[in-house]
């Protein structure tokens, strides 16, 4: 995913969300695939989804970590949007 880059200033956090969002807006990645990845390979959603993990192949896990760390706020994000959808619902 996004761990295999090598340029550092693409780690920001900002760019990772800017990324994530525009992956998640155009349907590329739904909110599961990008659940699990930022719980992480020893998540049992992560498990569940990925067969096998590019991350160990391509990228050391304190990067991979990293990224996946900086993408948190994106993931609050993601969260807080579907628990309004819940609510829009329920009315």
């Amino acid at each position: 995913m996004l761990v295999g880059v090598e340029r550092r200033e693409l780690f920001e956090s900002r760019i990772i969300c800017k990324i994530l969002m525009e992956l998640y807006q155009n349907d590329i990645l739904c909110e599961e695939v990008i659940q699990a990845w930022i719980e992480g390979k020893d998540s049992a959603s992560y498990k569940a989804l990925f067969k096998k993990t590019a991350d160990n192949m391509y990228v050391s896990e304190t990067i991979s970590k990293e990224v996946r760390n900086k993408a948190m706020p994106f993931a609050k994000w993601l969260e807080e949007a579907e628990e309004e959808d819940d609510d829009d619902d329920e009315e």
